[in-house]
């Protein structure tokens, strides 16, 4: 769980985080048809049944995502680290679906259902909502500036990675780079390997994107 201020308690009820957990198992779970390989047959009954999965994942993220940001903000604050691994993995995979080169799978409707971006930013925003809420004021020294405050820095330093990403791709270059990677708002950041894990359930592939790109130090 995030480090808070003494008192400071997670207060997301049980139903919710039940739902999370229904969900994010489900994504978890049918993940495994994005590595399945297509299987063609004459009737196209294969193609179209591989459809349907790849919708329900989707589906499966929404409910997920609507839950989460559909918490207060004092009732989120004390997410454990479970439900920002759920997180985590909901956005890898619809990074996927957003990405996923196949015919008839609608990409575009994809960005218009699940806005993997919009998502990051809101994120980025509830982040930055929290240490006014709790009366947190951040270190001078930039070396020591606590996790809440590196957070959506960190979390806007991914969304232009996958921005930059998306924008490689020619079905959808109305999507463009939103942050320019190399500024020095970016080059001076230094997030560390536990930052990474304690926003992103220690999923490898966040520390991979981030290294790719350069912009941090671990």
């Amino acid at each position: 769980m995030l480090v808070l201020p003494k008192g400071i308690k997670s207060k997301l009820n049980p139903i919710e985080s039940t739902l999370l957990c229904i969900y994010g198992m489900e994504v978890i779970v049918k993940e495994a048809l994005l590595k399945r390989p297509k299987v063609r047959d004459q009737t196209g009954l294969s193609d179209l049944q591989r459809l349907e999965g790849l919708d329900s994942i989707l589906i499966a993220i929404e409910r997920w995502i609507e839950i989460f940001f559909d918490v207060p903000l004092i009732d989120w604050i004390g997410t454990t680290y479970g439900i920002l691994a759920q997180f985590s993995h909901c956005v890898i995979v619809l990074f996927k679906l957003t990405s996923l080169d196949e015919p008839d799978w609608d990409r575009t409707d994809v960005m218009k259902r699940a806005n993997l971006l919009d998502i990051l930013e809101r994120l980025a925003q509830r982040l930055d909502s929290i240490p006014p809420l709790l009366g947190l004021v951040d270190s001078d020294d930039p070396a020591e500036t606590g996790i809440f405050f590196k957070s959506s820095r960190l979390i806007r330093v991914l969304k232009a990675t996958f921005s930059a990403e998306l924008a490689k791709n020619p079905l959808q270059m109305d999507v463009q780079p939103n942050f320019d990677l190399g500024s020095p708002e970016f080059m001076k950041e230094l997030f560390t390997q536990d930052d990474i894990d304690m926003l992103f359930g220690g999923d490898p592939l966040w520390g991979e994107l981030l290294l790719a790109q350069g912009t941090v130090d671990l």
